[in-house]
């Protein structure tokens, strides 16, 4: 915390409070007696890394397959809207934080090229099969994700809100509008 706090120095403590706290949770760095919002502390019992682990090596290798198939299902309607989202919003976030740091943003991306990302996904019948390794990656982070949250449906509209909170005070706090995230939902429920 000390480490980031020296590198967002005139960040609001409102905002990098539960940013921080957020961090910690996904590493699994928060105290049992640290004073954090419940739903920050859930996320580190599930999702941060030794417990993600635990759990998904504990889990049956049917529910995994099947999460894997499911995933594979909809990786397809997920890629267009992941690049919408880089587009949008974390292309023009990196390119400000390198401006602001004095970096060169001549090597950035000015856009990912969904017609030929989309090239390497196929469909044969049921199953989808992809030679691209960032989609490769994409499903199994949906794997992990649905089989994880199965049983968590109820908070995870609690833990949504809360992110949804945090990136929309960083977000404000680099300079992008409040309405950045409500454009990123949006976006994001664009269809192809």
């Amino acid at each position: 915390m000390r480490h980031m706090r020296q590198k967002t120095p005139d960040m609001p403590d409102a905002t990098f409070d539960p940013f921080s706290a957020c961090i910690a949770a996904l590493l699994g760095l928060i105290p049992n007696d640290a004073s954090v919002p419940e739903n920050i502390r859930q996320m580190q019992q599930i999702f941060s890394l030794l417990p993600l682990k635990e759990r998904l090596e504990t889990m049956d290798e049917s529910l995994l397959l099947a999460k894997y198939e499911d995933a594979g299902r909809v990786t397809p309607a997920f890629v267009p809207r992941i690049v919408r989202m880089f587009n949008k919003f974390f292309l023009p976030l990196a390119k400000q934080l390198q401006e602001k740091r004095g970096q060169d943003i001549t090597t950035l991306p000015t856009h990912i090229d969904l017609q030929k990302l989309q090239e390497y996904v196929q469909v044969e019948g049921e199953r989808v099969i992809t030679s691209n390794l960032g989609i490769g990656r994409l499903r199994l982070y949906l794997t992990i994700f649905l089989a994880v949250l199965s049983s968590y449906n109820e908070t995870l509209l609690q833990w949504v809100a809360t992110l949804l909170s945090i990136v929309s005070g960083v977000a404000e706090y680099l300079g992008f509008s409040p309405s950045i995230i409500m454009d990123l939902l949006e976006t994001s429920k664009e269809t192809i």
